[in-house]
């Protein structure tokens, strides 16, 4: 535009651009299913969502599926579409350890309010369902490896029968059922005696596999029967 020369100018300098603030919201009562509505309607966006177990969950404050921990503080005042990130809790994270046997850990993991789904599986890959093993089954799984996955909920189990002085494995039982187990189990040194003779073999599968079991003993004085350095097995041909 033109003006007369002498006129006054006034300036009018920008201090950026309108900042709109909005008090962020309390997220700890927001579930997995409530959390994104309560962020939008409080004026935010909801950005990643991660899941872990959470060491103040109890059987009597189960927090499973609740928002325990989010990334803009509740109370303060932040920038409207600003991002927060939230923490979805798993629950009680179970203790698992080695050497529990299965009966120990299924009911633990139940009792805790974990939610964990239990998958397991021994030593050969033959898959296991825990649901339906009774429980003087489960007496003779031990654990030898654990993992936890608080994303998926999942309890993944490796298990391994245990052996003690009277026989897991049944009369009938066949030699190639025993002995792959015995294998899965980690034992290194392992005697076949057939029809009562008092000279062990070494398992041949392609004649062995069928034959049926009379007796199995495993050597005692070792912390953990499925370390132990021998086991005795005891055949039939018929």
């Amino acid at each position: 535009t033109q003006a007369v020369v002498g006129s006054t100018v006034t300036y009018v300098y920008s201090i950026g651009p309108l900042v709109v603030t909005a008090v962020v919201p309390d997220l700890s009562s927001s579930t997995s299913s409530t959390v994104q509505h309560n962020i939008e309607a409080a004026g935010f966006k909801l950005g990643t969502t991660s899941y872990a177990f959470d060491a103040n969950s109890t059987t009597a404050n189960d927090t499973y599926g609740k928002v325990t921990k989010q990334s803009l503080a509740a109370g303060t005042s932040q920038v409207v579409g600003s991002v927060i990130n939230v923490t979805i809790s798993s629950g009680m994270k179970p203790v698992i350890s080695a050497q529990n046997t299965l009966d120990q850990v299924g009911p633990a993991i139940v009792q805790q309010n974990s939610h964990l789904k239990i998958v397991m599986s021994d030593d050969l890959n033959n898959s296991i369902d825990y649901y339906s093993t009774t429980s003087a089954q489960q007496k003779n799984y031990m654990v030898t490896y654990q993992s936890l996955d608080p994303t998926a909920m999942t309890a993944t189990l490796t298990v391994v029968p245990k052996f003690v002085a009277g026989n897991y494995f049944k009369d009938k039982d066949t030699l190639e059922k025993v002995y792959g187990n015995v294998t899965g189990g980690n034992y290194s040194n392992i005697k076949v005696s057939i029809d009562g003779s008092s000279t062990p073999v070494t398992y041949d599968p392609n004649t062995m596999a069928n034959y049926t079991v009379q007796n199995i003993q495993v050597s005692s004085g070792y912390p953990y029967p499925y370390h132990t350095d021998e086991i005795d097995i005891v055949v039939k041909t018929h």
